[in-house]
Protein backbone atom coordinates (compact mmCIF):
# COMPACT_ATOMS: atom_id res chain seq x y z
CA UNK A 1 0.00 0.00 0.00
CA UNK A 2 1.64 3.36 -0.74
CA UNK A 3 2.41 6.07 1.59
CA UNK A 4 -0.31 8.43 -0.07
CA UNK A 5 -3.10 5.75 0.12
CA UNK A 6 -1.99 4.91 3.76
CA UNK A 7 -2.56 8.83 4.57
CA UNK A 8 -5.88 9.09 3.06
CA UNK A 9 -7.15 5.98 4.85
CA UNK A 10 -5.57 7.61 7.94
CA UNK A 11 -7.79 10.95 7.28
CA UNK A 12 -10.48 9.63 6.45
CA UNK A 13 -10.89 7.63 9.38
CA UNK A 14 -10.14 10.52 11.70
CA UNK A 15 -12.83 12.42 9.78
CA UNK A 16 -15.43 9.59 10.52
CA UNK A 17 -14.32 9.95 14.28
CA UNK A 18 -15.19 13.40 14.25
CA UNK A 19 -18.48 13.46 12.25
CA UNK A 20 -19.23 10.29 14.87
CA UNK A 21 -18.12 12.50 17.90
CA UNK A 22 -19.64 15.49 16.33
CA UNK A 23 -23.16 13.76 16.22
CA UNK A 24 -22.87 12.85 19.87
CA UNK A 25 -22.37 16.25 21.16
CA UNK A 26 -25.68 16.93 19.16
CA UNK A 27 -27.60 13.71 20.33
CA UNK A 28 -26.49 14.75 23.80
CA UNK A 29 -27.93 18.16 23.34
CA UNK A 30 -30.90 16.98 22.21
CA UNK A 31 -31.54 14.85 25.17
CA UNK A 32 -30.44 17.47 27.23
CA UNK A 33 -33.34 19.55 25.76
CA UNK A 34 -35.74 16.98 25.88
CA UNK A 35 -35.35 16.09 29.82
CA UNK A 36 -35.42 19.33 31.15
CA UNK A 37 -37.94 21.15 30.20
CA UNK A 38 -36.69 24.51 31.17
CA UNK A 39 -33.78 24.14 28.55
CA UNK A 40 -36.81 23.90 26.20
CA UNK A 41 -37.57 27.27 26.99
CA UNK A 42 -34.12 29.14 26.44
CA UNK A 43 -32.89 29.39 22.86
CA UNK A 44 -29.84 27.11 21.55
CA UNK A 45 -26.71 29.25 23.02
CA UNK A 46 -22.78 28.83 22.72
CA UNK A 47 -23.04 25.35 24.29
CA UNK A 48 -24.71 23.78 21.54
CA UNK A 49 -21.05 24.06 19.51
CA UNK A 50 -18.95 23.81 22.94
CA UNK A 51 -20.71 20.05 23.03
CA UNK A 52 -20.43 19.46 19.44
CA UNK A 53 -16.37 20.40 19.83
CA UNK A 54 -16.10 18.93 22.69
CA UNK A 55 -17.62 14.89 21.62
CA UNK A 56 -15.43 15.69 18.97
CA UNK A 57 -12.33 15.93 20.44
CA UNK A 58 -13.32 13.60 22.73
CA UNK A 59 -13.87 10.88 19.55
CA UNK A 60 -10.44 11.90 18.69
CA UNK A 61 -9.15 10.29 21.97
CA UNK A 62 -10.78 7.56 21.52
CA UNK A 63 -9.13 6.89 18.63
CA UNK A 64 -5.67 7.60 19.89
CA UNK A 65 -6.48 5.06 22.65
CA UNK A 66 -7.40 2.56 19.72
CA UNK A 67 -10.67 1.31 21.96
CA UNK A 68 -12.85 -0.89 20.81
CA UNK A 69 -15.49 -3.52 21.81
CA UNK A 70 -16.42 -2.92 26.00
CA UNK A 71 -13.77 -0.61 26.42
CA UNK A 72 -15.26 1.75 23.77
CA UNK A 73 -18.95 1.08 24.80
CA UNK A 74 -17.33 2.23 28.42
CA UNK A 75 -15.43 4.97 26.92
CA UNK A 76 -18.18 6.27 25.23
CA UNK A 77 -21.27 5.84 28.65
CA UNK A 78 -19.03 7.79 30.56
CA UNK A 79 -17.60 10.94 28.16
CA UNK A 80 -21.53 10.90 27.21
CA UNK A 81 -22.57 11.83 30.70
CA UNK A 82 -19.43 13.78 31.86
CA UNK A 83 -20.44 16.25 28.48
CA UNK A 84 -24.07 16.06 29.31
CA UNK A 85 -23.63 17.00 33.43
CA UNK A 86 -21.27 19.80 32.03
CA UNK A 87 -23.35 21.01 29.97
CA UNK A 88 -26.33 21.60 32.08
CA UNK A 89 -23.71 22.55 34.97
CA UNK A 90 -22.67 25.23 32.99
CA UNK A 91 -26.00 27.07 32.19
CA UNK A 92 -28.30 26.01 35.05
CA UNK A 93 -25.50 25.16 38.38
CA UNK A 94 -27.41 21.63 38.51
CA UNK A 95 -26.12 18.14 38.10
CA UNK A 96 -29.30 16.21 37.15
CA UNK A 97 -29.47 12.81 38.88
CA UNK A 98 -31.30 11.11 36.13
CA UNK A 99 -28.29 11.53 33.74
CA UNK A 100 -25.70 10.61 36.43
CA UNK A 101 -28.42 7.38 37.29
CA UNK A 102 -28.59 6.74 33.79
CA UNK A 103 -24.70 6.55 33.38
CA UNK A 104 -23.96 4.56 36.22
CA UNK A 105 -26.40 1.77 35.44
CA UNK A 106 -24.95 1.92 31.77
CA UNK A 107 -21.43 1.24 32.99
CA UNK A 108 -22.60 -1.69 35.31
CA UNK A 109 -24.11 -3.26 32.47
CA UNK A 110 -21.10 -2.90 30.44
CA UNK A 111 -19.13 -4.62 33.19
CA UNK A 112 -21.68 -7.01 33.90
CA UNK A 113 -21.33 -7.80 29.91
CA UNK A 114 -17.36 -8.70 30.46
CA UNK A 115 -17.75 -10.42 33.79
CA UNK A 116 -20.29 -12.81 31.85
CA UNK A 117 -16.85 -13.25 28.92
CA UNK A 118 -14.89 -13.59 31.56
CA UNK A 119 -16.90 -16.38 33.77
CA UNK A 120 -17.94 -18.20 30.39
CA UNK A 121 -14.78 -18.14 29.35
CA UNK A 122 -13.85 -20.20 32.87
CA UNK A 123 -16.17 -22.78 33.36
CA UNK A 124 -17.21 -20.20 36.31
CA UNK A 125 -13.56 -21.17 38.48
CA UNK A 126 -12.63 -19.28 41.76
CA UNK A 127 -10.12 -17.71 39.63
CA UNK A 128 -12.30 -15.98 36.98
CA UNK A 129 -14.78 -15.00 39.56
CA UNK A 130 -11.73 -13.11 41.22
CA UNK A 131 -11.05 -10.48 38.71
CA UNK A 132 -14.59 -9.41 37.67
CA UNK A 133 -15.90 -8.96 41.03
CA UNK A 134 -12.86 -7.68 42.22
CA UNK A 135 -13.11 -4.92 39.49
CA UNK A 136 -17.12 -4.01 40.51
CA UNK A 137 -15.45 -3.89 43.71
CA UNK A 138 -12.61 -1.82 43.05
CA UNK A 139 -15.50 1.15 41.24
CA UNK A 140 -17.85 0.29 44.73
CA UNK A 141 -14.91 1.23 47.09
CA UNK A 142 -13.75 4.73 44.42
CA UNK A 143 -17.55 5.43 44.40
CA UNK A 144 -18.15 5.69 48.47
CA UNK A 145 -14.47 6.82 48.89
CA UNK A 146 -14.93 10.04 46.42
CA UNK A 147 -18.52 10.50 47.30
CA UNK A 148 -17.52 11.10 51.01
CA UNK A 149 -14.45 12.90 50.71
CA UNK A 150 -16.20 15.72 48.63
CA UNK A 151 -19.49 15.16 51.06
CA UNK A 152 -16.79 16.03 53.65
CA UNK A 153 -15.91 19.44 51.59
CA UNK A 154 -19.38 20.16 50.89
CA UNK A 155 -20.45 20.03 54.77
CA UNK A 156 -17.18 22.37 55.68
CA UNK A 157 -17.67 24.57 53.31
CA UNK A 158 -21.74 25.14 53.93
CA UNK A 159 -22.41 24.08 50.12
CA UNK A 160 -20.71 27.30 48.75
CA UNK A 161 -17.66 25.20 47.92
CA UNK A 162 -19.21 22.18 46.44
CA UNK A 163 -22.77 21.27 46.01
CA UNK A 164 -24.42 18.48 46.60
CA UNK A 165 -24.52 17.74 42.74
CA UNK A 166 -20.81 17.66 42.41
CA UNK A 167 -20.39 15.42 45.17
CA UNK A 168 -23.01 12.49 43.17
CA UNK A 169 -20.39 13.39 40.27
CA UNK A 170 -17.64 12.48 42.45
CA UNK A 171 -19.27 8.79 43.13
CA UNK A 172 -19.94 8.35 38.93
CA UNK A 173 -16.14 9.46 38.76
CA UNK A 174 -15.00 6.85 41.81
CA UNK A 175 -17.38 4.07 39.96
CA UNK A 176 -15.63 4.53 36.53
CA UNK A 177 -11.93 5.04 38.22
CA UNK A 178 -11.89 3.68 41.56
CA UNK A 179 -10.13 5.05 44.62
CA UNK A 180 -6.73 6.08 43.13
CA UNK A 181 -7.49 6.86 39.39
CA UNK A 182 -10.41 9.22 40.81
CA UNK A 183 -7.99 10.68 43.36
CA UNK A 184 -6.01 11.98 40.01
CA UNK A 185 -9.11 12.79 38.63
CA UNK A 186 -10.22 15.25 41.40
CA UNK A 187 -6.60 16.78 41.36
CA UNK A 188 -6.58 17.56 37.55
CA UNK A 189 -10.08 19.03 37.97
CA UNK A 190 -9.25 21.21 40.73
CA UNK A 191 -6.32 22.37 38.78
CA UNK A 192 -8.29 22.99 35.98
CA UNK A 193 -10.63 25.01 38.32
CA UNK A 194 -8.46 26.96 39.76
CA UNK A 195 -6.52 27.87 36.62
CA UNK A 196 -10.53 28.84 34.93
CA UNK A 197 -10.92 30.96 37.97
CA UNK A 198 -7.72 32.81 37.91
CA UNK A 199 -8.35 33.61 34.47
CA UNK A 200 -12.23 34.37 34.97
CA UNK A 201 -11.06 36.81 37.97
CA UNK A 202 -8.15 38.43 36.22
CA UNK A 203 -10.07 39.44 33.19
CA UNK A 204 -12.66 40.43 35.40
CA UNK A 205 -15.69 38.02 33.97
CA UNK A 206 -16.21 36.96 37.48
CA UNK A 207 -16.04 38.67 41.00
CA UNK A 208 -14.68 37.13 44.11
CA UNK A 209 -17.75 35.38 45.48
CA UNK A 210 -19.58 35.03 42.64
CA UNK A 211 -20.63 31.14 41.86
CA UNK A 212 -18.42 29.11 39.37
CA UNK A 213 -19.61 25.40 38.23
CA UNK A 214 -17.87 23.33 39.70
CA UNK A 215 -19.28 19.85 37.71
CA UNK A 216 -17.59 20.84 34.13
CA UNK A 217 -13.81 20.78 35.85
CA UNK A 218 -14.70 17.31 37.36
CA UNK A 219 -15.46 15.87 34.41
CA UNK A 220 -12.78 17.41 32.34
CA UNK A 221 -10.21 15.76 35.06
CA UNK A 222 -12.24 12.45 34.51
CA UNK A 223 -12.01 12.94 31.24
CA UNK A 224 -8.18 13.17 31.38
CA UNK A 225 -7.49 10.31 33.15
CA UNK A 226 -10.36 7.77 31.34
CA UNK A 227 -8.08 8.88 28.19
CA UNK A 228 -4.37 7.70 29.81
CA UNK A 229 -5.57 5.08 32.34
CA UNK A 230 -9.14 3.69 31.50
CA UNK A 231 -11.87 2.58 33.55
CA UNK A 232 -11.61 0.19 36.68
CA UNK A 233 -14.47 -1.47 36.01
CA UNK A 234 -13.27 -4.19 33.08
CA UNK A 235 -11.66 -6.73 34.30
Amino acid sequence: MSAVAVNTHGMLLVLAWLLGGSVVGLGLWLVIRVVLPEERTLPVDWRLPGLVVAAAVVAIAALLQQLAGLGLAVFIIAASTLLAVSAVDLRWHIIPDSFLAVGSIGLVMVWGVAAAGVWAGHSWSAAALAAPAGALGMGVAGMLFLGTLLFAVHVTSGGRGLGMGDVKLGGFIGLLLGPLAGLWALFWGALAGAIAAALMLGFRWRRIGDAIPYGPFLALGAIIVLCTSGSILLP
